[in-house]
């Protein structure tokens, strides 16, 4: 788990993450990125609660890829799953789930469950990789044509999936990770400092042959309050400022997927014992 000023979450959820884990007798590992908010004081005293809890201190704000590499890096050989500070781990199951998916499905770099938001509706986890159409439809006013929500749902349209399908990307907040691909490609790329590094990730993974799997039948409640959706302007928002030179950045190393080029196609039915731990491939 990657946190920087998330004391707000961390107060909400860090007690039921560290119950989960000692439930299932594996470590958290919390990398902070030089939080200011309190959240870090928060961290150290669950660890001395805590002996599941292990906190990766950075001394400065790295990015969140850069979060992700040094939480990798406290936990060598053991694939992990990646999630955010605003996910709810009250249901362990899916956390064994997810992990008998990624031994049912050997080129599965990525398992991820479906999240769901407080009220229970599906959040846009999983996706096509994104076109330049399809980033339009996030712009105020933009969004409103015809063309622009057309072109927004195809993107986001793999999270509606009722069964286990290979996707093209699925977003960072809840991500089960195998280690052998994570090393196979290099880790996260620290030059994404916030935005698209998920994407970045499961493209490169694609890239050595990897896949990428979404298991809507686990499901996780997640907060998704992402600072560059709130609405304010590029000249006056930084975190919409950094949503804008990330996706440069991805369409500049993936220049054919501007026009849109990904596709889904389904993986070989899982059965309800998945929930359970248990696959039948």
């Amino acid at each position: 788990m990657v946190t920087h000023d998330s004391r707000p979450q961390l107060a909400r959820l860090l007690d039921r993450q560290l119950a989960a884990a000692e439930r299932l007798g594996i470590e958290l590992i919390a990398a902070d990125n030089d939080s200011r908010d309190g959240g870090l004081d928060l961290l150290r005293d669950a660890a001395r609660r805590s002996s599941a809890l292990r906190l990766v201190s950075l001394s400065r704000n790295r990015g969140y890829a850069a979060g992700v590499n040094a939480a990798f890096a406290a936990a060598p050989g053991r694939d992990v799953l990646l999630i955010n500070p605003d996910v709810d781990l009250a249901e362990p199951r899916v956390v064994e789930g997810l992990a008998g998916l990624l031994e049912a499905f050997p080129r599965a770099a990525v398992v991820a469950p479906r999240l769901t938001a407080t009220d229970g509706s599906i959040q846009p986890s999983a996706r096509r990789f994104p076109s330049l159409g399809a980033m339009v439809a996030t712009l105020p006013r933009l969004g409103e044509l015809a063309p622009a929500r057309r072109a927004y749902g195809r993107f986001v349209e793999p999270s509606q999936a009722r069964r286990p399908i290979r996707v093209d990307w699925v977003i960072g907040a809840a991500m089960m990770i195998r280690r052998r691909a994570y090393e196979a490609v290099g880790g996260w790329d620290e030059s994404f400092f916030l935005y698209m590094e998920d994407a970045d990730f499961c493209r490169r993974c694609a890239r050595a042959g990897w896949e990428v799997a979404y298991a809507p039948e686990l499901a996780l409640r997640h907060g998704y309050a992402r600072a560059s959706s709130n609405g304010a302007s590029l000249l006056r928002d930084r975190a919409r400022r950094r949503h804008v030179a990330s996706l440069a950045r991805f369409f500049a190393r993936e220049p054919r997927l501007v026009v849109g080029r990904g596709r889904c196609q389904g993986l070989p039915a899982v059965s309800s014992r998945a929930s359970a731990g248990g696959v039948d491939a």
